[in-house]
């Protein structure tokens, strides 16, 4: 049988190592058990020196090619969006001077309407009171001055 503080009834520990249960703590007893066990763990091997810096040289190159890869991939990137950018940019100054075009062809129709409307109503008004009235529209009249 084992008793509950680990180790066994006739006072030996569970690993094979003795320990008096009188003279040792309970816990002290454990830890005592459990660091005979761990010490006979095998150790890792040491690293050598060399070996190590040669490793870590390969990956810092090894990393510094990825960082060049990347900043590679990074100016080709940004190249095309440039590109892509400036494509946008024409077309929409296109698109703009189309725009203003038909703005103006639109501004010099309406000043047409405008102006046949004018030279319409001037008219009305010359068959409505021949006289004074004639030379008081054409006073307002750009370029036109009758009432000399």
């Amino acid at each position: 049988m084992v008793a509950l503080n680990g180790t066994s009834l006739n006072g030996t520990s569970l690993n094979g190592a003795w320990v008096a249960p009188a003279t040792l703590p309970r816990r002290a007893a454990q830890s005592r058990a459990t660091l005979a066990f761990v010490d006979r763990w095998p150790h890792p091997p040491l690293d050598e020196p060399e070996g190590e810096l040669a490793r870590l040289e390969a990956e810092v190159v090894t990393a510094k090619a990825r960082a060049d890869s990347a900043k590679e991939r990074l100016a080709a990137r940004e190249a095309d969006v440039r590109t892509v950018l400036r494509m946008e940019l024409i077309a929409s100054r296109d698109a703009v001077a189309e725009m203003e075009r038909e703005h103006e062809m639109t501004l010099a129709m309406v000043r047409s309407a405008a102006q046949s409307e004018v030279e319409r109503i001037r008219a009305e008004a010359r068959q409505l009171a021949p006289g004074p009235t004639v030379g008081v529209l054409n006073a307002y009249r750009p370029g036109v001055n009758d009432a000399e």
